[in-house]
């Protein structure tokens, strides 16, 4: 399915809301949509497979921007800014991907991008600035991100950082 033009504004919504639920989806593209003001997420990707974001803004959700779990994400041109905790999340115990091109992630809470056990990602040509505390940050065992000609800066704590325990993790830098 192709969505283009979507606003969802889920203000005064419960604690546990997400703007999108994507549970074991396959083949979605959200094109030129706003997803702000989630009780939780902007973004629930679970079990999912080839769901792609462009031209998108998720912001001023109450926990992350977008939350994967065992899901596959593309995004290209998009905004992940000011959420209260991490613009975006690949959970523990499961294996997510995401790849951000030409992405800005910004003014969140806590880090810009953080992966949990098991989950990789690849940037390219992204700005992660301004963000609370590390820009990018991996916070357990087995994860990796490759990060290819992006701009990090002005972030709280790390530009880059793996934290904890990352036995086994990769942090691979390119321009």
């Amino acid at each position: 399915a192709i969505v283009d033009g979507f606003q969802v504004d889920a203000a005064n919504k419960a604690a546990n809301t997400q703007c999108l639920l994507l549970n074991q989806c396959a083949s979605n593209t959200l094109r030129n949509s706003m997803l702000h003001n989630g009780g939780a997420y902007g973004v629930y990707a679970i079990n999912s497979l080839l769901n792609e974001f462009q031209n998108c803004s998720i912001y001023s959700n109450t926990s992350y921007g977008i939350c994967n779990f065992n899901a596959t994400i593309y995004m290209r041109n998009c905004d992940l800014r000011s959420n209260s905790s991490h613009g975006y999340f690949g959970t523990h115990q499961q294996p997510t991907y995401v790849t951000m091109e030409n992405c800005l992630i910004r003014n969140n809470t806590q880090r810009g991008l953080s992966l949990g056990q098991f989950a990789s990602g690849v940037l390219v040509n992204c700005n992660i600035v301004s963000n609370g505390n590390d820009g990018i940050g991996q916070t357990a065992a087995y994860s990796s991100w490759s990060i290819i000609n992006c701009i990090i800066a002005g972030n709280g704590a790390y530009g880059a950082r793996e934290a904890f325990s990352t036995q086994m993790g990769q942090l691979n830098l390119s321009y």
